[in-house]
């Protein structure tokens, strides 16, 4: 629960750089569901493409856990481009 809480906090605002995208994600939250910014967060999580370094990553090292789950959206702003 302590690795997505800044995604929830920021509503991701903090790990996409591109202002577009940012804005509408903010667009989307605010007008959507209370629990959108959550359900986005489930989401990236279960990517497909995504999730594979997720479930490669060694279960016993929660660092290296985090630093994945946090690069994500970084991850997906790259493979949209």
């Amino acid at each position: 629960a302590n690795i997505c809480l800044p995604w929830i906090i920021t509503w991701f605002t903090h790990d996409f750089h591109d202002p577009e995208i940012a804005a509408r994600l903010l667009d989307a939250f605010l007008s959507g569901h209370p629990l959108m910014p959550v359900y986005f967060a489930v989401a990236l999580i279960t990517h497909p493409i995504l999730k594979q370094p997720l479930l490669q990553a060694d279960c016993d090292d929660p660092a290296s856990t985090f630093l994945l789950i946090k690069k994500m959206p970084l991850a997906l702003t790259i493979a949209s481009d």
